[in-house]
């Protein structure tokens, strides 16, 4: 799509993001569109759910461009919910345990998975405003989900003990390396 490849090269060249990062915003992107194929055309939808899908059939529908520009706040909001209710669609089609042919459940998408999405979303709507495909951005108002960053785990007194004794104080640079670590 002409459009995803403006949004990839705008990352590129205006946000210095890496491939792998503008990869994953993509991939996004396609499964949001994906899931409006899904819901908005039934007969797109039956294709999916039986496998008679052709690659030509899903090329012209992902060119549809307007199902991308045309995206309201309510239908994010729609697909944020049902993300977060582990409905992942695309996951179902992949999904499938190759001995016995069962299609797994879809595994549950994570805050940090969930705030990825929502962060490509909302800098695809600010590349479509921005390029003046569309007036508003329908993700302006979308808080990205908070998510608890661990604490570091600390060490015990015989630990630090131990690494305090590392060292061979015999040397000169094992001196220096005691010193240095006395001195945390």
């Amino acid at each position: 799509i002409e459009l995803l490849s403006e949004f990839n090269e705008s990352l590129w060249l205006n946000d210095r993001l890496s491939p792998q990062t503008r990869k994953n915003y993509l991939a996004d992107i396609h499964r949001f569109l994906l899931w409006r194929l899904i819901f908005i055309d039934p007969e797109f939808a039956q294709a999916i759910q039986t496998g008679t899908y052709t690659p030509s059939l899903l090329q012209a529908h992902l060119c549809n461009t307007n199902l991308l520009i045309s995206t309201d706040t309510a239908t994010l909001k729609k697909y944020l919910t049902q993300r977060s209710e582990q409905i992942d669609f695309l996951k179902q089609l992949d999904h499938t345990d190759s001995k016995n042919g069962d299609t797994a459940e879809p595994a549950e998408v994570s805050n940090r998975s969930h705030a990825r999405f929502l962060s490509s979303l909302k800098r695809f709507f600010r590349f479509l405003v921005t390029e003046e495909y569309r007036e508003d951005d329908p993700t302006h108002g979308l808080k990205i989900p908070k998510f608890r960053t661990p604490l570091p785990t600390t060490l015990s007194e015989n630990n630090i003990i131990a690494l305090l004794n590392a060292p061979d104080i015999n040397t000169a640079l094992g001196l220096r390396d005691r010193a240095m670590l006395e001195l945390l």
